[in-house]
């Protein structure tokens, strides 16, 4: 009976693998029409900055240093109420970097919807000019291509919306499982786009038609979400607009690691409290990942070698053959040697995250917010 039960597990995780799989290698060929190279007149790229003195600097320059035309982008870095030295040093940089547009929020807002994050963004995206709007975080570099192959895929004149890879120049084991799930995670969601179950996105890496952002309502409309990245995504998908992920190694945009344990634990626990908005698709996948667990437990207790190595096996194989062909694809196989530790590490870690979703406050940029 228990060889039977670990057998059903295997099955089931092998079932959720494989649609994962076919789904990010589906997103991953789906061509993009960018024959036409004139249907973009100007970008613009909002950073929101929440006391951000540490970083803000860094990722402006990394912007600037771009190779794309300065008069035909802006960067509109907005400075959300920062307690901090952010607000100065964006204002500093005006004169080095001319196309900078500093936009400082003082109040916090009534709307609801707007509140943290998706506020700093509304406000960024009213002031931008561009017909391509880029969103990123004030914590990130970039390629110098970045901008460039962006607006090329927006010379497809359907795409609404673009959501693009994000990974980690780590120094050390910790850095790089990190990076490693950025991209194992990003590769589960650009599957999911590929079957028009949108599963996420990362606001750090993704763009817009300006347009399309205003026909939709912009974030007045979107419920609030500490995930506001996702709700975007969910609202575009189902408003029938043609959204895609973009595994382009020239796309591909580098964050901070978080920096201990404690760090991770917070960014987990907003992104578990977020994705419960996706309602049964992560029943769905809580279900499956459970199912491994307790053929893998049961595979223990049966004290039968053969079924533990089968069923780890298993998970090192599907997880590996979901995630090699993407860090291939973007040029960072400096990460398949950290491949295998990084899927034991996140099997563990997999069974923290149901005990974080038990607090239902999140703190994120110094201030907390309640999921509704």
């Amino acid at each position: 009976m228990i060889e039977l039960l670990v057998l059903f597990a295997i099955i089931i995780y092998t079932i959720r693998s494989v649609t994962f799989i076919y789904g990010a290698y589906l997103e991953r060929i789906k061509p993009l029409n960018t024959s036409d190279n004139n249907s973009i007149n100007f970008v613009s790229v909002v950073v929101p900055a929440r006391n951000e003195e540490h970083n803000i600097k860094e990722c402006l320059e990394s912007i600037a240093e771009n190779n794309y035309d300065k008069n035909k982008y802006e960067i509109i870095a907005v400075n959300d109420r920062s307690t901090d030295k952010t607000g100065i040093i964006i204002e500093s940089l005006k004169e080095k970097i001319l196309n900078l547009v500093p936009v400082h929020i003082t109040d916090e807002t009534s709307n609801p919807n707007l509140k943290g994050k998706p506020g700093a963004l509304q406000r960024g995206i009213e002031t931008a000019k561009g017909d391509i709007v880029i969103m990123t975080d004030a914590d990130c570099t970039y390629k110098k291509e970045w901008l460039a192959t962006i607006h090329k895929a927006f010379n497809d004149q359907k795409l609404s919306f673009l959501a693009s890879f994000t990974s980690i120049k780590g120094k050390n084991f910790f850095e790089n499982m990190q990076a490693i799930e950025w991209i194992m995670l990003h590769s589960m969601a650009s599957a999911g786009l590929a079957f028009r179950h949108p599963l996420g996105c990362y606001g750090n890496n993704i763009a817009i038609r300006r347009n399309d952002f205003f026909e939709i309502g912009g974030y007045y409309e979107i419920k609030f979400s500490v995930t506001e990245d996702l709700a975007l995504i969910r609202t575009l998908v189902n408003r029938g607009k043609f959204v895609r992920y973009h595994p382009h190694p020239d796309s591909l945009i580098f964050t901070k690691p978080c920096k201990n344990f404690a760090e991770l634990k917070s960014q987990h626990h907003r992104w578990a409290t977020g994705g419960l908005e996706l309602g049964w698709k992560a029943a769905l996948f809580v279900f499956t990942t459970a199912v491994f667990w307790l053929g893998l437990l049961l595979s223990i207790l049966s004290f039968n070698p053969l079924w533990v190595f089968a069923i780890i096996a298993t998970r090192l194989l599907w997880d590996s053959i979901l995630m090699i062909p993407q860090l291939i694809r973007l040029k960072e196989q400096r990460l398949i040697k950290w491949l295998i530790p990084s899927i034991f590490v996140l099997m563990i870690w997999e069974l923290i995250i149901p005990f974080l979703l038990l607090d239902k406050k999140v703190v994120w940029k110094g201030q907390v917010f309640e999921q509704k």
